[in-house]
């Protein structure tokens, strides 16, 4: 179940991102686009529940649920910052009880599939829940504060972290945090005098981090390697 609901948090973060301008005889306004992301959006859960039911070694329950609980994601994900940490608390909570109950994380689910899941939440998906921790702490990054980069660099950091930690290669991840830090310093001692952009890096930075070490320990607990 765990699985199934991170692959479809994350599909469901990552088909808004497509656009429609470039595909024939689609509208290429915004209430085209927002329309055509809608009606994907709702293909990819029925499909999801489906394969779950008829394919997946799993409870028959588990697809359709894992689809309902991307629709209330799809529902809430833009209307308050709220709903990224009671998503992630909701992924945690089903971790745990499927730890707990003997079941095992990712049991009878293909390895693909979990190692998919687990990469494409740590790209968009792990970009709205840094985006809504900022938010609720007051430390919304604003549109000129020159770290906007962390859109991209963000879920490239998260994957090469996740997978160094799954190979014990803590000096290389020390490393990397340290390089970062460096590279951001310009911008953030520039900053002006009772400026957030130090507040903001950090916060961010801890909660992208998190979210790496949490995609690597589900990894680990779904004995991937």
């Amino acid at each position: 179940m765990t699985v199934l609901l991170l692959f479809t948090i994350a599909v469901c973060d990552l088909i808004p991102l497509l656009t429609v301008s470039s595909l024939p005889g689609v509208s290429s306004s915004a209430d085209g686009g927002r329309m055509l992301r809608r009606v994907l959006c709702v293909g990819a859960l029925v499909i999801i529940a489906v394969l779950a039911l008829l394919v997946l070694p799993v409870p028959w329950w588990s697809g359709p649920a894992a689809a309902l609980a991307g629709g209330v994601w799809l529902l809430l994900r833009t209307r308050t910052p709220a709903a990224a940490v009671v998503m992630v608390a909701a992924v945690g909570a089903c971790a745990l009880v499927e730890t707990g109950l003997g079941e095992g994380i990712g049991r009878g689910i293909p390895v693909g599939l979990t190692v998919a899941a687990v990469l494409l939440f740590l790209t968009e998906s792990a970009n709205c829940v840094t985006r809504a921790v900022l938010d609720l702490t007051g430390r919304g990054a604003s549109a000129d504060d020159g770290l906007r980069g962390g859109r991209v660099i963000g879920p490239l950091e998260r994957i090469l972290m996740a997978v160094l930690a799954l190979f014990g290669a803590q000096a290389v991840i020390a490393a990397l945090a340290a390089a970062k830090g460096i590279v951001r310093f310009p911008a953030i001692s520039s900053d002006r005098p009772g400026g957030t952009r130090a507040e903001e890096f950090l916060i961010g930075s801890l909660t992208s981090w998190s979210l790496a070490g949490g995609g690597a320990l589900l990894l680990w607990a779904a004995s991937v390697l």
